[in-house]
């Protein structure tokens, strides 16, 4: 199954920053969300994300309501994170590209002063985490500039190799197997996957990309994040 995703994986380090300090075969098996090219995006580590951005959410300045989002939707986008970081780990390999650890270093100073805002067993497997996160965006941003100069630019800016790089991996994962399970709206497959359709007006509007605040907040509390 050939998937083409929409929604980037940004190799920014200060997004992966900023989450924190607020804080047999290829078919997908039950401890595994998806796999890329047979390689399992476990779903401890969906989860672990997962909890991340829900602190995030938590302890930001939004007024109250206005930045809630579905567990749901947060899963969904935890598994896509995880996937364009396979991805361009899995490009990087094959294309024997390095990336920049000085600025890796940097980021992971920052990381760990932000630590300590989560609960205590989470905290080394969230560095780890988000050490893989961050190393995957650098190793875009590195693809992207070397094409860069290759097509003749000297210095070319950060923010066009990390478009360039964006651009490369969107090709290349047209290349790849991905596998989602289907109970991951946001990163299902092209052909539409879905365990069930929805026939009340709620459940509708739940199955939106993007619901509603007002009909986030009207969910349980388990089921909403912010």
């Amino acid at each position: 199954m050939k998937l083409h995703f929409h929604r980037r994986f940004v190799p920014v380090a200060a997004v992966v920053v900023a989450a924190t300090l607020a804080l047999g075969g290829c078919g997908v098996g039950q401890s595994a969300a998806a796999h890329v090219e047979g390689t399992p995006i476990l779903t401890k580590n969906v989860d672990l994300l997962s909890r991340i951005t829900c602190t995030d959410l938590a302890n930001s300045q939004a007024p109250t309501g206005t930045n809630t989002k579905p567990v749901s939707i947060i899963r969904g986008q935890a598994v896509q994170t995880l996937i364009d970081a396979q991805v361009a780990d899995l490009m990087a390999r094959q294309r024997g590209t390095s990336y920049d650890k000085t600025q890796l270093a940097q980021t992971m100073a920052q990381v760990d002063n932000a630590l300590p805002q989560l609960p205590k067993d989470d905290q080394q497997p969230a560095r780890d985490l988000i050490e893989q996160l961050v190393r995957a965006g650098l190793e875009i941003q590195e693809i992207g500039h070397d094409a860069l100069v290759a097509d003749g630019q000297s210095h070319p800016d950060a923010q066009a190799a990390v478009n360039k790089g964006q651009e490369l991996q969107r090709a290349f994962e047209k290349k790849i197997d991905i596998q989602v399970d289907p109970r991951y709206a946001t990163a299902k497959s092209a052909a539409g996957d879905q365990m069930s359709v929805p026939v009340s007006q709620f459940a509708k509007a739940g199955a939106k990309s993007q619901p509603t605040q007002l009909w986030t907040i009207q969910l349980p509390a388990s089921q909403r994040c912010g």
